[in-house]
């Protein structure tokens, strides 16, 4: 039986999405490090953002897929995540 690639894009979506979230959440970082805030890197909020729009696709839920592709190439528009989205906002529309 062939695997649904949309199936199986989610759970890595929510992985991805929950490891990101808790990537600040705790501890010190090792001695002799700064403190890193993983929002304030621009490719990772385009990778955190990317992921919720995969997990809207995986979800068949389209529209809000759409919205959070062209969220993204707005607010990052020099991120491969954009890029990404842009294909997806094609493919999306093509439907």
């Amino acid at each position: 039986m062939p695997t649904d690639p949309t199936r199986s894009a989610r759970p890595r979506a929510l992985a991805l999405v929950a490891t990101a979230g808790l990537a600040g959440c705790g501890g010190s970082p090792p001695e002799g490090q700064a403190p890193t805030s993983l929002a304030a890197s621009p490719e990772a909020r385009a990778a955190m953002d990317y992921a919720s729009a995969r997990g809207y696709e995986a979800a068949h839920k389209p529209a809000a897929a759409l919205e959070a592709y062209r969220r993204i190439v707005k607010d990052h528009p020099e991120t491969t995540q954009a890029r990404l989205a842009a294909d997806r906002i094609r493919a999306l529309a093509g439907r």
